[in-house]
């Protein structure tokens, strides 16, 4: 082992072995083609970076929990309408049962 090399740190690139030299490493990108159309925006040429990943995720969670909420809404108001319906007749129900408990 020479004095640049490290044991175990060592490799054929830092070494310039010139067997790799030749060899190039590319960071994978997904290109419009590989993507679904409408998923994702594109904002950097024919690249899609891990922000418009993020923006495009973000956009699409803020309108699920629109709808989320509209339903919620929508539940809740349906809700308090059957409990006013109960309470209604439970009023009605107990109104007779008093009436007849009463002595003449």
């Amino acid at each position: 082992m020479s004095e640049s090399q490290v044991a175990a740190l060592s490799t054929p690139h830092l070494n310039g072995n010139e067997e790799f030299a030749s060899v190039e490493h590319q960071t994978p990108v997904v290109r419009m083609e590989d993507a679904a159309e409408g998923d994702i925006s594109f904002s950097a040429g024919n690249a899609v970076s891990v922000f418009d990943l993020a923006a495009e995720i973000e956009s699409k969670l803020a309108k699920i929990g629109q709808k989320i909420k509209s339903h919620d809404d929508e539940l809740n108001s349906a809700i308090d309408q059957v409990l006013d319906s109960l309470e209604a007749l439970e009023s009605k129900l107990q109104a007779p049962s008093s009436l007849e408990t009463e002595p003449q």
